[in-house]
């Protein structure tokens, strides 16, 4: 027969041990999520300094913003053709990346997808499952976020350019500030 003291004793031992293995499950599932935060794509990497990148071109916008087409320190090989950035208008941080394969002409929707799933299935093997954008989504489009990067894979309507996106959301809300500052800094208040 055990005693009440000595249950006791081996209760708390348990709970101790029980809280350890759940602390410890806790921080691994911290650190895995650490280790596959995305940094970037193809040797860019967001928050990167503008002035560290080899840019091709500049591309205007209808919005007045510009993309940057660059080549990037690892690219893909035949996977994409097109490599391009977007920064933030004051502190030049990369906020944006793009990598665009394009089809010849019209109706390549069955040649995208087949890209765009490969690409998948090496995004899911290394992040996790992606999930279905919603809506009119024809291609089969999908993304995931992770912490504040969200990686998109995406075929146009007609399937004439796949493209892969990785967005982080600290740098477009950085961009969303600087773009406001700017236009505060451009416009004389003193009439308002």
């Amino acid at each position: 027969i055990i005693s009440y003291k000595t249950l006791n004793k081996e209760v708390k031992i348990m709970k101790k041990m029980i809280l350890g293995c759940l602390i410890g499950l806790f921080s691994m599932n911290l650190f895995a999520n650490e280790i596959n935060q995305p940094e970037g794509a193809f040797g860019l990497k967001l928050g990167e300094d503008f002035k560290n990148l080899k840019v091709v071109k500049n591309i205007e916008l209808t919005n007045g913003s510009i993309l940057y087409q660059v080549i990037p320190p690892n690219p893909m090989g035949d996977k994409f053709q097109t490599y391009m950035v977007s920064i933030t208008p004051k502190t030049k941080k990369v906020n944006f990346i793009r990598a665009d394969k394009d089809y010849e002409g019209y109706g390549n929707r069955d040649e995208c997808r087949k890209d765009k799933d490969e690409m998948l299935l090496l995004l899911e093997n290394k992040y996790g499952k992606f999930q279905l954008l919603p809506g009119l989504n024809i291609n089969e489009n999908k993304s995931k976020e992770i912490n504040d990067t969200t990686i998109l894979a995406n075929c146009n309507m007609m399937g004439e350019t796949f493209s892969l996106y990785y967005i982080s959301d600290k740098y477009n809300k950085i961009s969303d500030k600087e773009k406001n500052d700017l236009i505060i800094e451009k416009t004389n208040s003193d009439m308002l």
